[in-house]
């Protein structure tokens, strides 16, 4: 295997088990899944307008998300995984579709959320440095012809 494919296989394997403590709402392997030693972390939560930029915030961000406003994650499965790998540093873009029961919420929680993951290796494992989440808010155009050459 070359070093390349190692590398994706063992990011895949962090972000399975970043969704895998998710659905269980386990702080404690979604916090190992992050560098805490990194300076310059990155975290953009879905429900905050500005990110999460130093450990404190990240960690604590899980304790109180997971056991305030999520009572349960019925769903959280992979639709998609793009991965680019650039030495000891590496990106995955996934889309997952989701259900989740939110406290006082009348109805359950779902959709199609959108992630991007920045790791870096440390030592021998990857960790996460920069995380985004996004939901698709606006309905894709159906005149938008992507594979069309331009006008002339």
């Amino acid at each position: 295997m070359s070093e390349s494919s190692q590398a994706k296989k063992e990011i895949t394997a962090l972000l399975d088990r970043w969704v895998s403590a998710f659905k269980v709402k386990d702080v404690s392997t979604l916090r190992n899944c992050w560098d805490a030693s990194y300076d310059s972390l990155v975290y953009q939560a879905e429900e905050f307008p500005q990110p999460l930029t130093s450990w404190l915030h990240i960690k604590h961000y899980y304790r109180e998300v997971l056991t305030k406003p999520i009572e349960r994650v019925i769903k959280w499965d992979r639709t998609g995984l793009w991965m680019s790998i650039f030495g000891d540093v590496g990106y995955a873009y996934c889309t997952n579709d989701f259900t989740m029961i939110i406290r006082h919420a009348s109805e359950a929680y779902s959709g199609n959320v959108r992630q991007t993951f920045v790791v870096r290796k440390v030592g021998a494992a990857w960790k996460i440095i920069h995380y985004h989440e996004s939901l698709q808010t606006m309905p894709t155009p159906e005149d938008f012809r992507l594979d069309e050459p331009d006008p002339k």
